[in-house]
């Protein structure tokens, strides 16, 4: 399927992970990250460590949808008071067209609900960064490699302080 094949991004589903979907997440997240992981950290070694900390695992991770084709990734990780997407990754084929932002909308529309937090952090050199700001994440912390994001809960301690 192509990714202008005209469904309209609310057509995205998610479904919980299996064992089988290993090699789709890995090759993903390769895909989508290493040119960004690259640029940050430019030794063999850092970028072995990263993607070694950032492997597949199948109990927090649901895979993207679009008209029935896997095109992308989500994990997260969900405590009482907030929601942390550890991973998003949509085929480059598919990015720009939504998928992102609804899956991404979603998440935030149900953690808010629930009076939680939904927090990430992103490298620096992730253009990604403009996407989670323009859909209400703002930055409450960095480092020299990557930006903290968060949209705090209405009436929680952190949307009072924001």
């Amino acid at each position: 399927m192509s990714p202008d094949s005209g469904l309209p991004p609310h057509l995205v589903t998610l479904r919980p992970a299996t064992d089988r979907d290993a090699a789709f997440v890995t090759a993903l997240t390769r895909q989508t990250m290493e040119p960004l992981v690259r640029q940050t950290w430019p030794d063999a070694a850092a970028v072995a460590r990263y993607f070694a900390a950032n492997g597949f695992d199948r109990d927090v991770t649901h895979i993207i949808q679009r008209g029935g084709v896997d095109v992308g990734r989500i994990s997260l990780l969900v405590s009482a008071t907030e929601v942390y997407v550890d991973q998003v990754h949509v085929l480059p084929q598919f990015q720009g067209h939504g998928l992102g932002s609804a899956v991404l909308a979603r998440v935030i529309a149900r953690a808010q609900a629930a009076g939680q937090d939904v927090r990430l952090q992103c490298l620096r050199v992730n253009p990604a960064a403009a996407l989670y700001r323009r859909l209400g994440f703002a930055e409450y912390a960095a480092s020299d490699t990557h930006f903290f994001l968060r949209i705090a809960a209405h009436g929680s301690a952190h949307a009072a302080a924001a």
